[in-house]
């Protein structure tokens, strides 16, 4: 998978090298080859854990990367009365009815 960004400065790419046009070919054992197979490795990793990476832009090259967790998620409660249809059914789906 190629990085077609500039990674962001702090980030546990930029911290390890990284940058646009690096391609990540295997984090830990895992080889990457798509973007579905560098989603399933970060799945596999919990924040504060570290793992191997392996890069190649000029040459192949290996870095420690520890990963954090993502700054763009949110949690947040949510008014029971300013729920759609679609969201309760969804609650439910995942819930049950019950709860």
């Amino acid at each position: 998978m190629t990085l077609a960004a500039n990674t962001l400065i702090g980030s546990p790419l930029y911290e390890a090298g990284l940058d646009r046009n690096d391609q990540v070919v295997r984090v830990g054992r895992f080889e990457i080859q798509s973007e579905d197979d560098w989603k399933n490795a970060l799945e596999r990793h919990r924040p504060g854990t570290r793992s191997r990476l392996c890069s190649a832009g000029g040459a192949e090259r290996e870095v420690e990367i520890t990963f954090v967790e993502d700054p763009t998620l949110e949690v947040a409660a949510m008014n029971e009365n300013r729920l759609t249809d679609a969201q309760r059914a969804f609650r439910d789906a995942w819930l049950g009815p019950e709860r």
